[in-house]
């Protein structure tokens, strides 16, 4: 998920472990010394002055405008984040673990060879309309995703799906032989092409959740507006005002109501991050994670400041088809000439610098690979032809518009100039143009990141993957794809098969088309009264679980 998922992204995280047999271990740091700051957000205090009287609504920053509320074309975090109260899948998030419960599907099982899942789904869903949720619903939705005529960003997600990447990239016409099959109104069958034990963490995912075939089929692209949508979730959409709110109520028809304890969800764009600061402290807000860097130190000692580890990382992404990043070389100097520690301890986040593109994850060694050396980057650049700076091309970082994104762009900017005396331009452009010029390889170098979509390190290395609509650097190597796509799926042995995923990390770090840069450590504040809401290592929070209560 481009945590980028992350339309502010940070776009989605230092910390995050794998699953084994069903357990995460997350890092939670939660601090307890209450302290009354000075001077936090425009010179006042960071006491907040939330009101007294319990609120009906739960109000969410969510950095910046959605580009989408389609299940099937969301790739962003500020999209995912709406959909998941909106829809709802076969399986839902744990909101402490994140590991898949039981949702729309009451149970599955799988068979001996791993290879084929049934799910069971309850007797009495229903969507908003009324209407009755069914498994074809699913099968609808899922081959919908993986119709090239959808263009769904997220639809490499169902690869794992016997014939469904041939059917996405047209070597396939029949739908019918997707390995997915509504056995009856509530029996879902699921054909996988190879094991894959992290399925069930996948049905979780936006990109897994049911969209209503009546209502997509009447508007198109206009489904997705509050005044068509018909939806499953314990939420339906009433409203949205363009860089202003977007606003959901509780769902008379969802079949778990009784659950649901807040009425409305009102989820704000707001990527200034002073904004966003003042709005929390003033109680007008319930939920931050747009925080500015130069308060954080301030704000540690607040007992609503969490800090999170996640499964996620920071990263630059190269243009790989344009001079000078046409060469590994350049590309392995620009990565060299970047002191991690220096920037993290800059930054003053909590986040984890990287030596590595995977973020830790249990059972997995990353590679050893030398992050920081500037004598051996200006070597490489006069093996590529660049002793002589003047005729190096002009360089631009593109970062989407965000205090954070500028901070580290700054910072880079300084190291590049200072290691490899290079200067780089900046340019930020708000999140949906900055994907638009992603699409259309309208850059040179541009910050990115990702938030594990799965508890498993082959999260991170498919999305570079030739075919990968997230590789955006328009990079190749065929033992790359090879070692990620083939070798990794059809291995059986746990151990061996992260010893081929390292193998993979290798060439990825070797050929630089991405610049780790930091694992995200993301500080979090939570209006105290809110419960049921917990800081977690997928940054996954479903609001059914959530209440408001006084503190005692």
């Amino acid at each position: 998920m481009w945590k980028d998922k992350f339309g502010s992204t940070w776009g989605s995280t230092p910390t995050r472990t794998n699953i084994d047999g069903g357990n995460v271990k997350s890092i939670t740091i939660l601090l307890t010394t209450l302290f009354v700051l000075s001077a936090c957000a425009g010179g006042k205090s960071c006491a907040s002055s939330a009101p007294k009287t319990l609120p009906d609504a739960i109000v969410l920053n969510n950095y910046a405008e959605p580009p989408t509320l389609d299940p099937a074309l969301a790739t962003d975090e500020t999209s995912m984040i709406i959909i998941h109260q909106l829809f709802e899948g076969l399986t839902e998030y744990d909101p402490k673990t994140v590991m898949p419960i039981p949702a729309v599907a009451t149970r599955w099982e799988v068979s001996s060879d791993g290879l084929t899942y049934t799910f069971y789904l309850r007797d009495h869903t229903t969507w908003s309309d009324g209407s009755p949720v069914t498994a074809a619903d699913f099968e609808y939705s899922w081959k919908r995703t993986l119709n090239p005529a959808t263009a769904s960003g997220s639809a490499y997600l169902l690869y794992f799906i016997r014939n469904a990447e041939e059917y996405n990239n047209g070597t396939l016409a029949d739908a019918s032989t997707v390995g997915v099959r509504a056995v009856s109104p509530t029996t879902l069958e699921v054909t996988l092409k190879d094991p894959a034990p992290f399925f069930p963490q996948l049905t979780s995912h936006s990109v897994c959740r049911p969209v209503h075939r009546a209502t997509v089929e009447q508007w198109g692209d206009q489904w997705t507006r509050p005044e068509h949508m018909i939806s499953n979730g314990p939420y339906r959409f009433t409203s949205w005002v363009p860089q202003k709110e977007i606003v959901m109520e509780k769902n008379p028809n969802y079949w778990d109501k009784e659950t649901v304890k807040i009425a409305k969800a009102i989820f704000l764009p707001t990527n200034d991050q002073e904004t966003a600061l003042k709005q929390q402290l003033e109680g007008k807000v319930h939920v931050s994670h747009n925080l500015p860097v130069s308060k954080l130190t301030e704000l540690a000692k607040r007992p609503d400041l969490h800090n999170v580890a996640h499964f996620a990382n920071y990263y630059y992404m190269f243009n790989t088809q344009k001079k000078p990043f046409d060469d590994a070389r350049v590309r392995r100097a620009f990565s060299l000439a970047i002191d991690r520690e220096q920037l993290v301890k800059t930054l003053n986040r909590g986040d984890i610098p990287a030596t590595a593109f995977i973020p830790p994850v249990e059972g997995y060694a990353p590679p050893a690979v030398e992050m920081f050396n500037p004598q051996k980057a200006k070597e490489l650049l006069k093996e590529a032809g660049y002793a002589d700076l003047s005729t190096f091309p002009p360089v631009t970082v593109l970062y989407n518009t965000n205090d954070l994104h500028r901070t580290v762009s700054e910072i880079l900017q300084g190291m590049w100039k200072q290691h490899l005396g290079i200067q780089v331009s900046l340019q930020n452009q708000e999140w949906k143009v900055v994907i638009d010029s992603w699409k259309v390889g309208n850059f040179e170098l541009t910050r990115s990141g990702w938030f594990g979509d799965y508890f498993d390190p082959h999260a991170f290395l498919a999305i570079n993957t030739t075919n990968s609509q997230q590789n955006h650097m328009k990079w190749s190597n065929p033992q790359f794809d090879d070692f990620v796509n083939v070798q990794s799926q059809k291995e059986l042995d746990p151990a061996q098969r992260m010893a081929i995923l390292k193998q993979a990390e290798e060439i990825l770090l070797s050929d630089m088309p991405v610049i780790p840069l930091f694992y995200y450590g993301r500080p979090i504040l939570v209006d105290p009264r809110l419960k049921g809401f917990y800081p977690n290592a997928g940054e996954l929070h479903p609001l059914k679980f959530a209440w408001f209560e006084e503190n005692k």
